[in-house]
């Protein structure tokens, strides 16, 4: 039976720790980090306001063409999940601000 602290190969985690990682780069400059999120969600946003405006201007066309309306529940679900999409991204950002203050 084998030891407490070794795997079936007969390998200590003794020597698995022993072993030195090889060093990788870590990025030290965090107002990238914080630059490329903030670009991200910047971009987010625009996408969502495309999206919407495209919804609407197609919905219009539709109804206007074929004179036939878009299903009411299929728009309220579109303008439910873009409104929720920048209320958690408020949420994120808000929650950010108040973290910086403390």
């Amino acid at each position: 039976m084998k030891g407490y602290g070794e795997c079936i190969m007969g390998v200590s985690t003794k020597d698995l720790d022993s072993k030195k990682k090889p060093k990788t780069k870590q990025k030290t400059n965090t107002k990238e980090n914080t630059k490329a999120k903030k670009k991200f969600s910047s971009i987010l946003i625009v996408i969502v306001c495309i999206m919407i405006v495209l919804y609407t201007a197609a919905n219009f066309i539709l109804q206007y063409f074929t004179s036939v309306e878009v299903s009411p529940t299929l728009t309220q679900a579109w303008f439910t999940f873009w409104g929720a999409e920048l209320f958690c991204l408020a949420g994120i950002r808000i929650s950010k601000v108040i973290k910086n203050q403390e």
